[in-house]
């Protein structure tokens, strides 16, 4: 009867134990086991190290828990769908207007979900509907950026360190100009040869500084442009003999065809059957022809010798 009476007390003492642990996992746990709740959406292309059973908050008081997270797609981008459990009160809070980000409790403690208040004239979201995500400030990501602004700023630093010691060692162009005096002597030199011609052609002396100064030079340019530009209206509308020349196409018709005329009487030139061709080509011709001419010579000089051998007059 004892030992009975023993086991009734442990199994009642077992009872209570669990029942007070329970308790205590209801009442220490984000979900809310007895309130009644409803589900909304949120997509993330980077949950940011948000888990599951994470915190919810309205405004920044509690209000519900992140219930799922799955791999999906929205609008084209992959990403992650996020189911996020809120108790139903609540559901009046939360409009087509409100925006959820993930946020960081402390500087590097957990991440929980918190969700912007709505108006009272907008529409709530219903069941299964997506709230609109807005990126929050990432601690992380700023301490990275600014790593690598300091690196930036690190390697700029060793650059102008590099760029300054070649100066001091008198390498590289600035180097030499700042170290070796060669060059700034001719530098120098050469502004005191700028100088010298400012200076001259502000005391209007020499060619360039006349020039400058004294309108005559350009009252002559002046005038030869006019006198070019005279000439070129003459040329461009056919006046005088050069203007024709340039202008009128008879002269080139007249030589065209004088050089038609000259290329036929050329080819008849070639052509032995012609009478020109036969004085140009036949050697035979030509003999005779210098042979009439000696005799004609002695002709005429015998009828100055002898004109009574050839010439008779009688009256009766």
């Amino acid at each position: 009867m004892k030992n009975l009476a023993g086991l009734k007390i442990g199994i009642t003492v077992l009872i209570g134990l669990v029942i007070f642990f329970a308790f205590l996992f209801l009442v220490g746990s984000e979900e809310n086991t007895f309130a009644k709740t409803y589900n909304i959406k949120m997509f993330v292309e980077n949950v940011e190290g948000l888990a599951s059973g994470s915190m919810i908050t309205l405004g920044g008081l509690k209000i519900g828990y992140v219930d799922d997270m799955e791999f999906g797609q929205r609008n084209r981008v992959n990403g992650i769908n996020i189911t996020l459990t809120i108790k139903k009160e609540y559901q009046k809070q939360i409009t087509v207007n409100s925006k959820a980000s993930i946020q960081t409790i402390g500087l590097l403690g957990d991440k929980y979900i918190d969700i912007s208040i709505g108006q009272p004239s907008e529409k709530p979201l219903a069941e299964g509907e997506f709230i609109s995500y807005e990126p929050s400030f990432d601690l992380m990501s700023s301490v990275n950026e600014v790593k690598n602004t300091l690196k930036n700023v690190d390697s700029a630093v060793t650059s102008i360190k590099i760029l300054v010691d070649n100066v001091n060692d008198g390498n590289g162009s600035l180097g030499k100009l700042i170290k070796q005096p060669e060059l700034f002597d001719r530098m120098n030199a050469f502004v005191y040869s700028m100088n010298t011609i400012a200076s001259a052609i502000k005391e209007r002396r020499g060619f360039l500084g006349q020039a400058i100064y004294d309108p005559s030079l350009y009252n002559q340019l002046t005038g030869t442009a006019s006198d070019l530009k005279s000439v070129s209206d003459s040329l461009k509308y056919g006046k005088g003999t050069l203007g024709k020349l340039v202008m009128d196409d008879t002269l080139y018709n007249n030589i065209n065809l004088l050089s038609s005329r000259l290329n036929s009487l050329m080819s008849k030139t070639e052509d032995t059957s012609s009478f020109v061709g036969n004085v140009l080509n036949n050697d035979d011709l030509y003999k005779q022809l210098i042979s009439l001419l000696k005799d004609m010579k002695i002709l005429i000089t015998d009828i100055k010798a002898h004109p009574d051998k050839y010439v008779s007059f009688s009256i009766f």
